[in-house]
């Protein structure tokens, strides 16, 4: 399935480098676990509720907290109502399971960690917000391939690069994503 973390970047556990932060807690958790098998594309930013089409904010919210079609979902409408800035780590490919084991971690060590929700592709707004997170890397169990456009003459951010080597990935190594 897709799932989607959900983190309030104004909590002042995340400081203003709330995405960086927001994956200090998220990928020690994950590779803490033991017999890791996942292999996924991993998106992030912020969920942009209002450029979701000719939809309202509070819709656009509303409708993708409760899509029309039963979605795995570990978020009550109480906790995520308070929270207008939310930041979102996205994994292309995770099994309940696993998503089930993350939550519980994250829940139980960040306050600043709102809950999560598996994407319905077929949904418009699942769709629409899904596709406005940014490509970053992919994961195949504790190694990492960071995302570039294969240009020789452009810029790799090395710096992005020895972030996910002091999250515990290992290898890291570069990716050519197609299509960028």
């Amino acid at each position: 399935m897709k799932l989607v973390l959900h983190f309030d970047s104004m909590h002042t556990e995340l400081g203003s480098a709330y995405g960086s932060a927001a994956n200090q807690l998220v990928f020690p958790e994950l590779l803490a676990l033991n017999d890791l098998v996942v292999v996924s594309e991993i998106v992030m930013g912020d969920l942009l509720f209002g450029q979701v089409g000719d939809l309202k904010y509070g819709d656009a919210f509303a409708r993708w907290f409760r899509p029309p079609h039963p979605v795995w979902t570990r978020a009550s409408d109480g906790e995520l109502m308070d929270h207008t800035a939310i930041h979102a780590i996205g994994f292309g490919n995770i099994d309940e399971g696993l998503a089930d084991q993350l939550h519980k971690r994250l829940g139980a060590r960040s306050a600043s960690y709102i809950g999560a929700i598996e994407v319905d592709d077929t949904y418009h707004v699942h769709q629409a917000l899904w596709s406005m997170l940014l490509p970053m890397f992919r994961i195949d169990g504790r190694a990492a391939h960071a995302f570039w456009d294969g240009d020789p003459a452009g810029d790799r951010d090395e710096l992005f690069v020895e972030q996910l080597q002091e999250l515990g990935f290992d290898p890291v190594t570069w990716e050519v994503r197609l299509g960028s």
